[in-house]
């Protein structure tokens, strides 16, 4: 828990303090699932991020459940997608509309699968507009924990990483996050209004 913390960490700040948006959610089975924060600026997220992510994440109680954990992303998404609508009012210059956004999903897990095979909601998670990226960090690498985080990937649209250590793991989480951010930039929109 306190690799994925920092690895958390890194995502924020490497993303556009000035555009980019955070949700952070954490899944442990039906019991064990919390919204840190949603759609937040990073800007806000990167100045309060003890506010937002605390040290101590392992009041996080459940068996892990892979398909639990996706279909919460996709109950989220859902309620973001409702709530930051077309007519959703922007904060200055930055928009806070929920489709003029490109979606990034990282799935991070130091645990086996102790639910349903998440094939199907990881599919769904992608028709929505969000890529899905797996992440996992074990010491021994366990195949079938390999072969389901690897098929969430490709059925999410997205890449795996598989690390046995924590500097290994930062390392992968930020190689996915670049080629991510790098493939998804949306291109530049202008718009002129004139003034009474």
């Amino acid at each position: 828990l306190p690799a994925l913390r920092e690895s958390i960490k890194k995502i924020v700040e490497r993303l556009n303090v000035h555009n980019d948006k955070c949700t952070i959610l954490g899944f442990a089975g039906m019991e064990g699932l919390k919204r840190f924060c949603e759609f937040t600026p990073v800007s806000e997220l990167s100045s309060n991020f003890e506010k937002y992510i605390p040290k101590d994440l392992s009041t996080l109680r459940g068996t892990t459940d892979f398909d639990e954990g996706v279909k919460f992303a996709i109950k989220v998404c859902e309620d973001l997608e409702y709530e930051y609508d077309d007519d959703y009012p922007n904060m200055g210059n930055i928009s806070m509309r929920w489709n003029e956004h490109n979606h990034i999903a990282i799935f991070m897990t130091d645990g086996k699968n102790y639910g349903r095979v998440p094939w199907d909601n990881s599919s769904r998670l992608a028709d929505k507009g969000v890529t899905l990226h797996t992440v996992g960090l074990r010491q021994e690498i366990d195949r079938k924990v390999r072969d389901t985080l690897m098929k969430m990937a490709t059925k999410g649209r997205g890449g795996f990483n598989f690390s046995r250590t924590s500097e290994e793991f930062h390392d992968k989480v930020q190689t996915l996050l670049e080629l991510s951010l790098g493939a998804v930039t949306k291109p530049a929109k202008l718009s002129l209004n004139s003034a009474s």
